[in-house]
């Protein structure tokens, strides 16, 4: 059931807008909060947590916190490498941040867009709204 209930929080998450900016080396990303809040309001709905299972070289596993047939909650593992790189002592939170962030963004297949894409995916979901 939990590879279901990804499929919907895939469904309610949509795309992401690309929020901040590397001004050092001159690109756009989607910051990890925005990833996580519209991600934690689709996966609260949809009854699925994350637990990270080892550090660095990261395990997340995402349950579903209903109990299946037989009594059981089923779960999902996904592995994802973090990586991070600082002078002031900053690296593991970094490579802990950015596997948290990956590990959501591909298990749930979120597009992070441009600025300049952004009208038509708002004119999209507003269409589907009326």
């Amino acid at each position: 059931m939990i590879a279901l209930k990804i499929l919907n929080v895939m469904t309610k998450i949509g795309p992401i807008i690309k929020d901040k900016t590397n001004e050092e080396k001159g690109f756009d990303y989607a910051s990890i909060a925005s990833i996580i809040i519209k991600a934690r309001e689709a996966m609260i709905e949809e009854k699925v947590i994350i637990i990270p299972l080892k550090l660095i070289d990261m395990v997340y596993r995402f349950y579903d916190t209903e109990p299946n047939d037989d009594g059981k909650c089923d779960y999902m593992d996904v592995n994802i490498p973090g990586e991070g790189c600082d002078k002031e002592g900053w690296a593991v939170y970094k490579a802990l941040s950015g596997a948290y962030k990956y590990a959501i963004t591909q298990t749930f297949a979120i597009p992070t867009i441009d600025d300049a894409e952004k009208d038509k995916y708002t004119s999209d979901i507003n269409e589907e709204n009326d």
